[in-house]
């Protein structure tokens, strides 16, 4: 059976290797955070967690009301100097809005927490105990 026979039998699913793609991204955050020093993007820093929240499945979160508080921890709001520019330089009288944004590093925070909620950030490891069972011959040697 030819490659592509097998796949047509696969649903998106099992075609897609959903966990890796997030690890993916994971790191895509992390190196637009790392950059070597002078080359920091707060932009894409930003874009990176933003394209990581948008991978993350609805149904991953549906229910999860921590999801939903660690994310709206992640939306600030600032004051942003609204005067025009002359120059480069702030002309007239402060005039200050409210504006609400996206803490990149609070979103990848709620999304990490919603990882390793899920079981995708730890391993599971399976040990298989082995216990003495007292045999006849033994518990005869004890009556003795």
């Amino acid at each position: 059976m030819s490659q592509d026979m097998q796949d047509q039998g696969l649903m998106l699913g099992d075609r897609i290797n959903w966990p890796y793609i997030l690890g993916m991204n994971v790191l895509k955050v992390d190196d637009a955070i790392v950059k070597a020093e002078g080359h920091q993007s707060e932009q894409q820093v930003r874009e990176a967690a933003l394209a990581l929240y948008d991978k993350i499945p609805d149904a991953w979160v549906a229910k999860d009301t921590k999801w939903k508080d660690d994310v709206a921890e992640a939306i600030v709001t600032v004051e942003v100097d609204d005067r025009p520019l002359w120059c480069g330089v702030r002309v007239g009288k402060p005039k200050f809005r409210k504006e609400d944004k996206i803490n990149p590093h609070r979103l990848l925070r709620a999304c990490v927490n919603v990882f390793n909620r899920r079981g995708l950030l730890s391993k599971t490891i399976f040990q298989e105990n082995m216990v003495p069972v007292p045999s006849d011959f033994e518990e005869e040697q004890e009556d003795v």
